[in-house]
């Protein structure tokens, strides 16, 4: 809203429950004009409850937003900070993004863009964002057909049923009095249940073992990562993300010496072969809700071992994300009857399992979840196949109820002869 809304416009804009209670506090005349700082806040459908100086129309915070709204950029090399256009040349040559990347290709485990499809240029079609839009137009105008292409997929190619698997091995049950002894919060301790029944059908398909070191993609915090070194003393653990955050677990296995290797990079340009990785262990990755295309990144990323892979446990997220041009087995879903302008509207539509946003009277909110919950599977179940035909045992599972995370399905894949 333009800051020179009259008067009339703003008590309008304001409930008459509103303005009562605030003449009852004596914060606005007596023709209803705030006096307060003159800030619409749009998503909160009220003005900014700060007080302003007189004769200013706006508190001292969006008073230095408005006076620098015309005088700064977002950065282009970092569009989450803004900087000074006046400064903006000498910014490029010192931003943070900048040194970060320089670092980040100097890394002798880095190599741009070998883990993504169209390396080469020719593994796929280009399926970029107007791919994505076409998408989600079909969404709107051609859902029954693209509804008809899951149902029939699903129900004539997914192996088993989807009955929850959750799992909690007794490993795990030290840690868990620990931190409930700590008062770990229920968000904590709900990520906790999450990583333990990861671990218990890692444990189930015999991949936790000595012989193995462990590498954890798209890591973030490591929680998955923690939880299982913390559970197994002979763990050796690699983070991969490009990025650390706060209160990362590195710092826990750190006290007691079990500090992890974190390479600070992006999955789609990791070699495996070139990390540090101890020559008598065999690596096996993880992840817990990698998110849309990582996944693929990670399971691409086993064509550059030179020794090997042992096994994959991945929690997958995020599949309205899925690049198309970096998904590991387009083929599989060509043969499913699925053309190449139905897969970013295959990916959208996972969305559904999660989230009910996308209107439409003639779909429910239980048909929706439904339909989302077939589309993600279909794609992780492309992911099972493309593991089978790398030799590996593979399948897919549920690992917990929806209740503790939507984001429930877990790829599986090990070898009976490693």
């Amino acid at each position: 809203m333009s800051s020179a809304t009259t008067s009339e416009n703003i008590a309008t804009k304001i409930s008459k429950k509103a303005q009562r209670r605030l003449l009852k506090l004596g914060q606005a005349t007596e023709n209803s004009e705030w006096s307060g700082c003159m800030m619409w806040l749009e998503k909160k459908r009220r003005y900014c409850s700060m007080n302003r100086k007189i004769g200013v129309e706006f508190c001292s915070l969006h008073f230095q937003e408005q006076f620098e709204q015309d005088s700064r950029t977002p950065c282009p090399l970092d569009p989450s900070h803004t900087v000074s256009v006046e400064s903006l040349s000498h910014h490029l040559k010192i931003c943070q993004r900048k040194k970060n990347e320089e670092e980040m290709v100097q890394q002798v485990f880095y190599k741009r863009n070998v883990n993504t499809g169209n390396s080469k240029g020719s593994a796929n079609e280009i399926l970029r964002p107007k791919a994505i839009a076409q998408g989600e137009k079909l969404m709107k105008n051609d859902l029954e057909r693209i509804f008809c292409k899951i149902e029939k997929a699903f129900s004539e190619n997914f192996e088993g049923n989807r009955k929850v698997e959750e799992k909690f091995p007794k490993i795990c049950e030290d840690l868990k009095m620990k931190l409930l002894d700590s008062k770990t919060e229920a968000k904590k301790m709900k990520h906790f249940f999450q990583n333990a029944s990861i671990i218990g059908h890692m444990m189930e398909k015999n991949l936790i073992e000595e012989k193995f070191c462990y590498i954890e993609m798209g890591a973030g915090r490591g929680s998955l990562g923690t939880t299982l070194s913390l559970s197994f003393p002979f763990v050796k653990l690699f983070l991969i993300d490009n990025n650390k955050p706060r209160n990362a677990g590195d710092k826990d296995l750190k006290k007691i010496g079990r500090a992890p290797f974190r390479a600070k990079i992006d999955i789609r340009d990791l070699e495996i072969a070139k990390l540090p990785l101890p020559s008598n262990k065999l690596p096996v990755i993880l992840a817990k809700h990698l998110c849309g295309v990582g996944t693929d990144y990670a399971l691409r990323s086993i064509l550059t071992s030179e020794t090997g892979i042992g096994g994959v446990a991945i929690a997958t997220c995020c599949h309205h994300c899925v690049d198309f041009n970096d998904y590991v087995n387009t083929n599989f879903l060509s043969k499913m009857g699925f053309e190449k302008d139905d897969l970013p509207a295959l990916g959208r539509l996972g969305g559904w399992a999660t989230s009910y946003s996308n209107s439409n009277e003639k779909v429910g909110a239980n048909e929706k979840f439904e339909i989302g919950s077939r589309a993600k599977w279909l794609i992780d179940y492309g992911r099972v196949l493309f593991l089978k035909e790398l030799g590996y045992k593979a399948e897919l599972v549920q690992f917990c109820q929806t209740e503790l995370s939507p984001e429930n399905r877990l790829i599986l894949a090990w070898k009976d002869d490693r």
